[in-house]
């Protein structure tokens, strides 16, 4: 699950606005839920191998038990950061996170990890109902982290109210 394949596709724009009418109440692009319906499918279908499937799965249970102890933190501008501190202090999380990116969790340019590591940051903001921080341009607002963790920088996020 390291290489993405883009295509195009081709929808009716009934069908299109659908699909964005329903990603905006999951907080998503409609390109997200699509890769979602998609994978969704193959996995019910049974038309993955067994590596990739489970490799699938662990994607998502690791994301999903992320923001589960997002919600129990108490909630600031870091609570991606203290999320992931949380994480890294769970030896089961850890131990699942190392063997689904294949390599020392702290290792820097590994796909995989620039493929998890913002979906993890995204089911937070979701978990936590929150926004990313802007900069007066518009840019999200980051913070560079320091010491050994498995990222290096993180979005600043605000609770929406």
């Amino acid at each position: 699950m390291t290489e993405a394949i883009k295509f195009s596709l081709s929808l009716d724009f009934e069908v299109y606005d659908a699909i964005a009418k329903e990603a905006a109440t999951r907080d998503m692009e409609p390109k997200m839920l699509l890769r979602e319906i998609i994978v969704d499918f193959a996995l019910k279908e049974d038309l993955l191998p067994v590596a990739v499937k489970e490799e699938i799965l662990l994607y998502r249970d690791l994301c999903e038990r992320a923001a589960s102890k997002a919600v129990l933190l108490e909630y600031s501008e870091d609570i991606v950061f203290k999320t992931i501190v949380a994480c890294e202090n769970d030896p089961s999380w850890m131990a699942d996170y190392t063997r689904y990116i294949g390599a020392s969790p702290y290792s820097t340019n590994n796909p995989k990890k620039q493929n998890i590591n913002p979906n993890i940051s995204y089911r937070i903001k979701i978990a936590t109902r929150s926004d990313i921080v802007k900069t007066v341009t518009g840019t999200r607002k980051k913070r560079n982290v320091t010491g050994q963790h498995i990222i290096s920088s993180y979005s600043l996020f605000k609770r929406r109210d």
